[in-house]
């Protein structure tokens, strides 16, 4: 919840170090698995591709919902040599969950 706003946030790890991509929901303050977050990751030079397949209602979208605004999100670890973790937002929030004023508006086509 960000003020009067209902804020679904999902996690998409990739697939590293032997272990499957997998799609994640927060609730309760702790993350669940949710299978029916479709998530693909390969690896390429300096990182990896992503692609996934999330549904609406878990980001918060009620099913008749004809716009929501959203916010991405991308989280790198720390590691050695680097004392914190990076951090980068595709529409421009400082921190897409404390401030959804640079939100992108999505509008749904049926």
């Amino acid at each position: 919840m960000f003020g009067a706003i209902p804020i679904g946030q999902v996690y998409l790890v990739p697939g590293i170090d032997g272990q499957p991509a997998r799609g994640l929901q927060e609730k309760d303050n702790a993350q669940h698995p949710r299978p029916e977050i479709r998530i693909r990751t390969a690896p390429v030079e300096g990182g990896y591709e992503m692609w996934a397949a999330v549904p609406l209602e878990l980001i918060g979208v009620s099913p008749g919902a004809d716009r929501f605004l959203m916010e991405i999100q991308v989280n790198t670890p720390a590691h050695e040599g680097v004392m914190d973790a990076g951090r980068g937002n595709l529409f421009g929030s400082y921190t897409a969950f404390n401030d959804t004023q640079s939100y992108a508006l999505m509008v749904i086509r049926r």
